[in-house]
Order: structure tokens, then C-alpha cells, then sequence
């Protein structure tokens, strides 16, 4: 979940994109593309290499929240069938970090810090949080067969020229809707459209870089692929293991998060109510449902639920519901921009790191409902159908 959630500046690639000028393609029959047959060329492509090995450049464009960064990395890929669990396994680099999974356990080297964290049983959730796969191409080759296959879907083609070569770009439109960095897709709590645009070269049928915007504000999210080479050669085979870097990296545990069981109590906490000298104690809210919505500031999710918990606010105005912001680690004057550019219309407290980690709160917007006597109803991402009902019946 999501926490995907980054923002970055304009690269040459997406200039190129928009000065170059788009011409859609016209006519049908197979001299004229579609949209489908370009992206089943693309999956054709992909699902038939073993390996792959590239180069890419994520960037983060959240102006709305005036939040800009750019993630150069490379990764190796090399797809093994047999690995139920999310099917490579993988060595990616970015940001003098190096992530190694090689289909039994993970491992994350800090090549600053000479430290190593291990994962010796990860779970699918783990690999759908990793940064270099958001809108990555392992993303298309898991998402492809989905796209051309769902009919809700907005799709057109166009051709460009980038870097005097002569590409595609598939548009895609999808409402309420994103794609996950695995390749699935996660429905948004507000109306909103999200689209993609997929440059592909024509000649290799390669993709050459991925633009994700929304129709609410001009935030982007820009992934650009550069020296792919399929069917590339493994790495050693002592990089795979992490017993091989045991004498230059101090091995390091990171406390795993544990969610709350529901039904169960949910801790107690004070802490300091954005905008007021006050605090806020949970032990005080006894008596009322509560949702607690934990954010953050730099993060695309946490605007856009904003306006489903306004309208949840209005909808249960009269009622014993109290909606309540729990922001992780943001200051008062980041805090202040997010209010003062996205208007919720409930209260937050801030300061909250810790009871985010009590409570096993692992990414952003992760939303935890109480009874009224503070047992855990629901914890996990913003269902607005599902909280609702449980907020009803709890009213009862």
C-alpha cells in the first residue's frame, strides 16, 4: 500500500514528449496500430525474455505540494516461473542502496552505513512497497494482459519522435483506479481520473518511458528506461546470498511492523492537536466511533482521501463519529501548507511516529477504525464502502 507515493522534476524525455507533438493514428488494419496491439507487441516483448538488466530514472513532480526528487537506479531481472510469490527474482541499486532478492529471502545493503537488513520469510506486500518497481517495467509485464483485457479502460495511440527515435505513446485512462507496482490496481477513495502515458520505440517495441498524471492537479510521476538489454547475464552467484557481504556490512534488524488484531484494544496515546495549544488523549474519545487516518504530507494518496473523509465528516455530522488525522513525522509548517492546500475538514494531531509504529502502520494513508470502546474494528487502506458499513453498525 501506498506509499508509493514521490514527486519529481521535468527531465529532457518528457519535454521531448510534449515539444515533439503527438499525431494520433489514423485508419484501422494491421498497417495502422491500436493501442492493444502495441501493448500485446510490448508483453510479447517482455514475457519472453528470461532476464532483464536496465537502467531508469524515476521522477517525482508533486507540485501541489511543492515536493520534488529524482531516483536514478539500475536493476537486474531474471524471471523464475517456479517463484510463486511474485515470480523473479531481482539486484536493484539506487540511492547507494543495493536490494537483493534472490526467491527465498531479501536483503537490503547501505553501502554509506556498511549495514545490512534481512528478510529471511517476505511477503508480497513487502516486494509491492519497493520504490524501483513503481511504474517500472515489471509493472507493464504484469499489467498488460489486464489493460488490453479490461474494456473500461480508456485507450488511444498516437506517434511521437524522442531522441530521433520513432515511438508510440499509448494513452490509458483509468477511473478511480491506479496501477500497483506489481501489476495489479488499487481503487482511489475519490473521483478522480488517472492516466498513463506509455512511450514505446517502434523498431525494438521496447518501452521508453512511463508519465502518470491525474485530472485533479498537475502533479506527475515520470519513469524513463535507458540500456535495456534482455536476456542479460546473471550476476555472480555469491551476490545472490547475503552470507557473501557478511564481512563488509554489520547485520542490522529492523523491528517488524505488527498491525493491530481486530477486536482487540487499541493502544492509548496523547499527543499535540494541530492548531491548538490543546492535546488530544484516545482514552478521551471513549464512547464514539473513531476512524484515525495516519498521513503524511509527501504523499499523493493522502490528498487524494482527503475529500472521501470530508465527505465522511458531512455524511455522519450528527452521529457519535469522530475523524481524526494522526500525522507520522511532518512540522507544524508543513502541516499548515497541507491544510491550507487540501482543506480537510477534520482535526489532526501530529507527532505521531510512534504511535504509527505501535500501531504497525507500514505506509500511507493506513486508516484504523474503533468501536466505542476503542476495540479495533477495521485496519488497512481507505474502503469507503467497507468503513462505512462498520461505522453503521457500530452505531447501533
Amino acid at each position: 500500500m501506498r506509499t508509493l507515493q514521490a514527486k519529481l522534476i521535468l527531465s529532457g524525455c518528457f519535454f521531448l514528449s510534449i515539444l515533439s507533438g503527438l499525431h494520433p493514428v489514423l485508419g484501422q488494419g494491421a498497417d495502422n496500430p491500436t493501442a492493444d496491439r502495441v501493448l500485446s507487441a510490448v508483453y510479447e516483448k517482455l514475457a519472453g525474455m528470461r532476464s532483464l538488466q536496465y537502467a531508469y530514472r524515476l521522477e517525482l513532480n508533486y507540485a501541489s505540494e511543492d515536493y520534488h526528487r529524482a531516483l536514478p537506479g539500475s536493476a537486474y531481472l531474471e524471471f523464475t516461473p517456479s517463484d510463486t510469490l511474485i515470480g523473479f527474482r531481482y539486484q536493484v541499486e539506487h540511492d547507494n542502496m543495493k536490494f537483493v532478492y534472490n526467491g527465498t529471502e531479501s536483503f537490503v545493503l547501505d553501502q554509506d552505513q556498511k549495514t545490512m537488513r534481512l528478510n529471511t520469510s517476505p511477503e508480497f506486500q513487502y516486494f509491492a512497497g519497493i520504490t524501483a518497481f513503481y511504474n517500472s517495467l515489471v509493472t507493464l509485464r504484469k499489467a498488460i494482459p489486464a489493460l488490453i483485457a479490461d474494456k473500461t479502460i480508456g485507450k488511444s495511440i498516437a506517434d511521437t519522435t524522442m531522441d530521433k527515435r520513432e515511438c508510440y505513446v499509448i494513452r490509458l485512462t483509468l477511473d478511480r483506479r491506479v496501477i500497483d507496482r506489481l501489476g495489479g490496481f488499487s481503487e482511489l477513495g475519490t473521483d478522480r481520473k488517472v492516466s498513463y502515458e506509455i512511450t514505446v520505440e517502434k523498431e525494438s517495441y521496447l518501452p521508453v518511458q512511463i508519465l502518470q498524471r491525474n485530472d485533479q492537479n498537475q502533479d506527475f510521476m515520470l519513469t524513463a528506461f535507458s540500456r535495456i538489454m534482455p536476456d542479460a547475464a546473471s550476476p555472480s552467484e555469491l551476490s545472490w546470498y547475503y552470507s557473501s557481504y557478511a564481512d563488509q556490512y554489520k547485520l542490522t534488524q529492523k523491528k517488524a511492523l505488527q498491525p493491530l488484531q481486530e477486536h482487540t484494544a487499541a493502544p492509548d496515546w496523547q499527543l499535540p492537536l494541530y492548531g491548538s495549544p490543546e492535546a488530544v488523549q484516545l482514552q478521551q474519545l471513549r464512547g464514539k466511533v473513531v476512524l484515525l487516518e495516519f498521513w503524511t504530507k509527501n504523499c499523493g494518496y493522502c490528498i487524494s482521501v482527503v475529500p472521501a473523509l470530508n465527505s465522511l465528516v458531512k455524511r455522519f455530522a450528527h452521529e457519535q463519529v469522530v475523524v481524526l488525522g494522526v500525522n507520522a513525522h511532518d512540522t507544524e509548517e508543513g502541516i499548515n501548507s497541507f491544510y491550507k492546500k487540501n482543506r480537510p475538514h477534520y482535526k489532526s494531531v501530529f507527532k505521531g511516529k510512534g504511535v504509527s509504529e505501535a500501531y504497525g502502520v507500514g505506509y500511507f494513508p493506513a486508516i484504523v477504525l474503533l468501536d466505542k470502546a476503542g476495540r479495533v474494528l477495521y485496519q488497512g487502506e481507505y474502503d469507503q464502502k467497507k468503513i462505512e458499513g462498520l461505522i453503521r453498525t457500530a452505531l447501533q
